[in-house]
């Protein structure tokens, strides 16, 4: 192609390789080579007496471009001049599709594209579908639809199975988007062939197009607002969206779900009335168990018709239903329920209920209670009282014997447990119990809470066994790194003996062990220590910084007494005639016994009360899987559950929260990692989560799909699991750190006034401990948000790292001169 331009016309005349005129064209020219070899252009003025200058526009197809390889899912920004000619370069193999939208406020977008071998392939006029008929690169090239035309324009660019726009839909989420003229959003999808997909868009200025693509690249088929079909094949499917008008603009919603994944609503309980309020065109999805033979039936009331479709645990479609459903389960496990309007328009409150014996809950795995191997907590209420474990069934008590600057000892006492490590009394364990085994490709990690991480090798890398997993471990020569999602860093020497504890932003503790590998001492940077003795096998005396405590045990191995440095003492009581280590009571160090807990037959906590009988909590574990909990005032709250990775979540809480009740919430709904993705109160006010990779959270909406919707996103750091960008509906607050994870300064941006409050950070040098190991400067400086006056605060510390004073903006001086626990 060749365009040229100029103050007159311009004709373009050429000659082929052997001489002779092959053809010739006012302004621009597009044409096929007859022949190979070397042509002649002639540029004249096609107009008696033009002169000037003049500019020439030149592209072959299978050639070099000018503006280099367009990215599956990004935005090219591009402007022409008059008569102007773009051009790019596009990858991919027969039988892939390709889209690309060109938009322009002032002309329309012309989209021509050549053949890896440089041919003519196809054009569009301001959005171009097609599938791809060679393997190789092509040649697009951009021009306006008038040759007098320029300005900006935009060109997106999506190819089947490649990059996207807008990252992966989960499943029972909605996307809200928002389309430009022309816009064009894409985004990846897994599944496995036979599942069943449904994808409804709203918009309230446009019709909202739908096309689905498949795992190699392919189409597969496309829908307008609504979008029903069985996955053909296995794999990562890429779904792109578009306005139903090149010109259209605005807001969207985007509603997904995949039968066998997760839904936007939780799960339903067998006779248990559910509620909510259907949105324009939007889905609503459940779960519900279920044992093959047995009868089912799904009823439903609203103002408006509306449909029910059901998917069997295996993701496929199943059956659908107007308003209700009666049939016989095909298969036993988690079905998918969907119900949505029958019109596009449907909107308003509605209720479901359905009625089926559900299929067993299978009992959580004890040692997977605890783990602080995931970024984010689970967000179910399994605690009540003082508190008692209410899932599987155990009394939990920590004490902290001693926290001082980083420097703590903590005892941790679960009665289920089967730890092997008792240093502290039986079903007893402190904070720096950990125990690592590596045995050929497997490997164990117990945290101080008593519970257990599993990871494989494979090749070079660890990989944790459970996918709800994101803390990290790998080998460094002959040792072990454990890297909490919190960036704390536990390492391991060959002996499998945790030695250091690192903490982002600065800190460390150093642990030693004597010959029979029993912790003797715990220091920090500052020096401070904490040094352990034994007796038959367990802690007899910890030293601290501020005095000794000590710990007695009776007969049974229990831990029954613990004096503090003040000779002061708490005693503890296991008076349980069946389970000889069952926890009973605690006696304050005044002497009043303030604690009392009991057991059933099965050993499980059932009872818990202060001293006279105050703050009394039952609890009753239920033939049919679920749990009661009795407040004082004799209020019943039950549980219901599920088990997603080996662990029972709490799906639905039955007995109306007050100030008296543990539940805040009455629904949870989950993800396949058994993350929180959304929780309903008991004025049916949904908050929903999104997360990163990382299991960092991304994305909070309060008051979901009401008026009074909150939506905050968070975007993290690349290195650290730490925020780098949390965007409110008023305000931004950008976080930049040093590359030990200090954060540098903190910027708040007014999103109305554009008003930006910025805060740094400075800290001093580094320095080395005698290992050589690195101790991170402490602050020395933070620089407040005010710029009218100096705000600035600054900390000196002694050689031990111990704060020794502060100087104000006013260089008023505080000093500290003394401590207790460390603390001034």
């Amino acid at each position: 192609m060749l365009f040229a331009h100029a103050a007159y016309n311009v004709v373009i005349t050429i000659y082929k390789p052997d001489g002779s005129y092959w053809t010739y064209a006012v302004g621009r020219f597009s044409g096929n080579l007859p022949s190979t070899g070397t042509y002649s252009v002639v540029i004249s003025s096609g107009t008696w007496g033009g002169s000037g200058a003049y500019s020439l526009s030149y592209v072959r197809g299978g050639s070099s471009v000018s503006d280099g390889s367009l990215t599956s899912g990004q935005t090219f920004n591009g402007s022409l001049s008059e008569n102007g000619l773009d051009s790019f370069q596009i990858t991919g193999s027969a039988g892939q599709d390709v889209v690309i939208f060109g938009s322009s406020a002032s002309y329309g977008v012309y989209i021509q594209v050549y053949k890896p071998d440089g041919s003519y392939w196809t054009y569009g006029s301001n959005r171009f579908y097609a599938t791809l008929p060679d393997s190789g690169t092509y040649t697009v090239i951009v021009y306006a639809n008038s040759d007098t035309a320029t300005g900006p324009y935009n060109l997106r660019y999506v190819r089947g199975s490649d990059s996207v726009s807008d990252g992966s839909l989960t499943s029972g989420q909605t996307f809200n988007g928002s389309l430009p003229a022309n816009g064009l959003d894409s985004f990846q999808i897994t599944g496995t062939a036979g599942q069943g997909v449904l994808f409804f868009g709203s918009s309230a200025s446009y019709g909202v197009y739908i096309e689905v693509y498949k795992p190699d690249g392919s189409y597969w088929r496309y829908a307008l607002d609504r979008f029903y079909g069985t996955l053909p094949d296995s794999g990562t499917y890429t779904v792109t969206v578009y306005a139903n008008s090149d010109t259209a603009t605005g807001a969207y919603n985007l509603y997904y779900v995949r039968g066998a994944d997760s839904v936007s609503d939780g799960m339903l309980v067998s006779t248990l009335p559910r509620s909510g309020t259907l949105q324009t065109n939007a889905l609503e999805s459940y779960k519900f168990s279920g044992v093959a033979s047995n009868s089912l039936s799904v009823s439903t009331t609203a103002s408006y018709s509306r449909y029910i479709e059901l998917y069997k645990p295996d993701g496929s479609y199943w059956m659908y239903g107007a308003s209700s459903i009666s049939a016989t389960l095909p298969a036993t496990g988690e079905y998918t329920l969907v119900m949505y309007g029958s019109a596009l328009a449907a909107t308003g409150e509605y209720s479901i209920t359905l009625t089926t014996p559900p299929a067993p809950v299978a009992a959580s795995t004890p040692s997977k209670i605890g783990a602080d191997t995931m970024s984010c907590p689970t967000g179910d209420p399994k605690m009540v009282a003082n508190p008692i474990e209410f899932d599987v069934g155990f009394k939990k008590q920590v004490e902290n014997d001693y926290d001082a600057g980083g420097l703590t000892f903590s005892r941790i006492y679960r009665s289920d447990s089967t730890w092997t490590n008792n240093t502290i009394g039986a079903l007893w364990r402190h904070n720096y119990a950990r125990t690592l085994t590596v045995t050929g490709s497997t490997a164990e990690i117990t945290d101080g809470t008593g519970a257990t991480t599993h990871y494989t090798l494979s090749g070079s890398d660890w990989i944790p066994d459970d996918p709800d997993t994101t803390a990290t471990f790998k080998t460094v020569g002959s040792d072990y790194v454990y890297t909490l999602p919190d960036n704390t860093v536990e390492r391991y020497n060959s002996s499998k003996r945790l030695t250091r504890i690192e903490y982002i932003g600065g800190g460390a503790l150093n642990l030693a062990y004597n010959g029979s590998g029993q912790l003797t001492s715990v220091t920090n940077e500052n020096g401070r220590q904490l040094t352990l003795t034994y007796s038959s096998g367990r802690v007899a005396t910890l030293v601290t910084p501020d005095g000794t405590f000590s710990y007695s045990y009776d007969g049974n191995g229990n831990l029954d007494e613990v004096t503090k440095p003040d000779t002061k003492t708490r005693q503890y009581h296991y008076e349980d005639g069946t389970y000889i280590n069952a926890l009973t009571g605690m006696t304050d160090e005044a002497g009043v016994r303030f604690a009392t807990f009991d057991y059933d037959a099965g050993g499980k906590a059932i009872m818990s009360e202060h001293a006279g009988s105050v703050d009394n909590y039952d609890v009753s574990y239920n033939v049919d899987g679920t749990t009661t909990t009795t407040n004082p005032l004799g209020k019943d709250t039950t549980y219901y559950f599920t088990n997603i990775l080996g662990v029972r979540r709490v799906i639905q809480v039955d007995g109306e929260a007050s100030a008296n009740c543990v539940a805040s919430n009455r629904y949870y709904n989950y993800d396949e990692k058994g993350r929180v993705i959304g929780k309903t109160d008991w004025e049916n006010n949904t908050t929903r989560y999104d997360y990163d990779d990382r299991s960092n959270i991304t994305k909070i909406i309060e008051a979901s799909g009401t008026a009074d919707q909150r939506v905050k996103t968070i975007t993290y750091n690349n290195d650290f699991n730490l925020p780098e960008l949390i965007t409110e509906s008023d305000k931004t607050t950008a976080y930049d750190y040093d590359t030990y994870g200090r954060m540098t300064s903190m910027t708040v941006t007014d999103t109305n006034t554009s008003e930006t409050r910025v805060t740094s950070y400075t800290y001093y040098s580094n320095t080395t401990d005698g290992s050589g190991n690195v101790i991170l400067g402490r602050l020395e400086t933070v620089n407040g948000p005010r710029t009218d006056v100096g705000d600035t605060t600054t900390y000196a510390y002694d050689a031990n790292f111990n704060l020794t004073t502060l100087t104000n903006a006013l260089s008023q001086v505080t000093s500290i001169t003394s401590r207790d626990s460390a603390l001034p």
